[in-house]
């Protein structure tokens, strides 16, 4: 149990730091010392979850060759995602989704950010505890404006949708 706790701890610990807005270089030092030490303590849930946002993390300060796609040395969905899905670690697997969501947005790959927040939105019930759900319906609206064309039809009203769920989470912090 305190081995468990302390994975799950360091894992929001360190989303909450990349949340929050630490500067990445120095957060990415701090994802290398507690990845680590989480995978020493062998807590597989917990190091699947922050293997994501490592990933992400090595994207966005330039340590791939294509930021927009989580794939590297941490995280590699071809590799990663079938052993996720044998262990059916659904909050794994849906995190990873999130943070090809925000990546999505970020560099301007649209469409594709919308198929995997289908994925992560069948996976929701994973997350609804956590940070994770207002970040997913804000960005997801982000990527759904770069489509509504006119105040009308199934975007917008989807659009609409998270822009109200956002300002209950706000209403509620």
């Amino acid at each position: 149990g305190d081995l468990t706790y302390a994975g799950f701890s360091i894992n929001n610990y360190l989303r909450n730091s990349f949340y929050s807005g630490k500067e990445l270089s120095s957060l990415n030092k701090e994802f290398a010392l507690y990845f680590s030490k989480v995978k020493s303590m062998r807590q597989e849930s917990a190091y699947s979850l922050i293997s994501s946002l490592y990933q992400m993390n090595e994207n966005l300060i330039g340590k791939v060759s294509d930021p927009s796609i989580l794939s590297g040395e941490i995280f590699n969905p071809e590799i990663d995602l079938p052993k996720l899905k044998a262990q059916q670690d659904n909050a794994s697997i849906g995190f990873s989704y999130l943070m090809e969501v925000i990546l999505s947005f970020l560099f301007e790959k649209y469409e594709y950010g919308l198929t995997r927040a289908v994925e992560f939105k069948r996976l929701i019930d994973n997350d609804l505890s956590t940070i994770n759900v207002p970040i997913f319906y804000f960005y997801e609206a982000l990527l759904i404006s770069n489509f509504i064309k006119k105040p009308s039809g199934k975007l917008y009203r989807r659009f609409k949708s998270n822009l109200k769920k956002m300002k209950f989470y706000f209403e509620q912090a």
